[in-house]
């Protein structure tokens, strides 16, 4: 069993409600656009990881929360991936919640561990969001 829950997090500690940020960073990589989970995946400190969020954000916005259905079409059609089933009120939810835990943690508090989580999340989860069905590699954690 579980701990008690950090500020921020689900009980039971887990990070199901930071699904939505999980889904934009995959969002990109999916269209190969490694910059925003790489990124995120190596903030040491929280306004660096603040900043990346911000700018992923305003993208993603643009891409898929304001654009118009035809836009997401030309999108799917052009870089064959599909925007993340996120409204804006709950992606408005996952990054406040995301933006308290990371100024609550510090370095020291789990800060880096969780940023990390994060970024091989989104990794792993870029799939989905493929609409071509192929596996492809590159960016990310190399071994």
């Amino acid at each position: 069993m579980s701990g008690p829950a950090r500020e921020g997090e689900a009980p039971g500690g887990g990070r199901a409600s930071l699904e939505p940020v999980v889904d934009m960073l995959a969002f990109f990589v999916a269209m190969r656009n490694y910059g925003y989970a790489d990124a995120i995946g190596n903030a040491l400190e929280p306004a660096t990881a603040l900043e990346v969020l911000g700018s992923a954000l305003r993208d993603f916005r643009s891409l898929c929360l304001d654009s118009s259905p035809q836009a997401r079409r030309r999108l799917a059609a052009e870089k064959k991936v599909a925007c993340p089933s996120v409204g804006g009120d709950e992606l408005e939810g996952a990054v406040e919640m995301l933006r308290r835990m990371l100024v609550s943690r510090g370095r020291r508090g789990g800060l880096v561990q969780l940023l990390r989580e994060i970024y091989v999340s989104a990794l792993a989860r870029a799939s989905r969001f493929r609409l071509d069905g192929e596996e492809r590699g590159g960016g990310g954690v190399s071994g």
